[in-house]
């Protein structure tokens, strides 16, 4: 009778090769971020422009593409900005498939680590996709500072306060910023919670930050903090919404559009809470 060894060998060397939902592997271009980024510095920036941001779009897979073609339906949008937790498990899987469908928008897309994109190797996954957890580009006038504040999956290591303090004290003196992170900078998580709450507060009192966009709580809600205006985005998995933000003269005054699909509604703080 013949050997089933070899059969047996090939079969199992074919499985080992075949890759899976919890691999830390992914099957799409890298490098996201920076290349988004790229895309965003080949046009001219204008003092007056339109961005939209979302987080925790999770997968809600079918809401996030209808988001997608409503966000392609405008023609006014210049960028999207992604607060995190583009995953539920952090799974390979997971982050290919919300970056297939969100690679599909006109325009460029910015994603921070969420903490559902953090469980085991997710952060060498989003390391892979994304980039740097931890980075900054400028857009005329405006500094986006987007950051890790996911202090719990990351214990000693977020927030970085070096990098945070560096960062707002490159800013130029006619120069504003906005913030794209994924916790609530009014009230941290983490065992680190009261020192990154103090770091934040420290750092948006003395500095002109114009906006900072976060998500991770499932209301959506915008208000002022310190001196700046907070939007933290909601839940899309739950609330299906995104914002459009208007930028006058590069952050002097901001307008805000919560939109479901094509349904968007101007809002202000006393509107805002959902």
């Amino acid at each position: 009778m013949p050997s089933l060894l070899p059969l047996a060998a090939a079969l199992l060397s074919t499985a080992c090769l075949t890759a899976t939902p919890f691999d830390d592997d992914l099957d799409v271009e890298g490098d996201v971020n920076a290349r988004a980024i790229e895309r965003i510095r080949r046009e001219p920036a204008t003092p007056n422009f339109k961005f939209v941001a979302i987080g925790d779009t999770h997968d809600a897979y079918d809401e996030t593409e209808r988001a997608v073609a409503a966000i392609n339906r405008r023609s006014d949008i210049r960028f999207v900005l992604h607060a995190g937790d583009l995953t539920d498990l952090s799974l390979n899987a997971e982050f290919e498939r919300a970056h297939r469908i969100l690679r599909e928008l006109d325009v460029p897309y910015i994603a921070v680590i969420g903490n559902h994109d953090a469980i085991a190797t997710g952060p060498a996954l989003y390391d892979e996709l994304y980039g740097p957890r931890d980075f900054s580009f400028r857009y005329g006038k405006l500094k986006f500072i987007a950051f890790n504040s996911n202090a719990l999956e990351f214990p000693g290591a977020a927030p970085d306060s070096e990098w945070l303090r560096a960062e707002h004290a490159d800013l130029a003196a006619n120069e504003r910023a906005i913030w794209l992170t994924h916790q609530d900078v009014t009230s941290p998580d983490g065992e680190n919670s009261e020192q990154a709450k103090a770091l934040y507060a420290e750092l948006l009192s003395n500095n002109p930050v114009a906006l900072v966009v976060h998500g991770h709580l499932r209301d959506y809600q915008l208000q002022r903090y310190q001196t700046s205006t907070v939007l933290q985005c909601g839940t899309f998995q739950k609330v299906f919404t995104y914002t459009v933000v208007s930028v006058f003269d590069y952050g002097e005054r901001l307008e805000f559009e919560k939109c479901v699909e094509d349904d968007c509604t101007a809002i202000g703080p006393e509107e805002a809470t959902q």
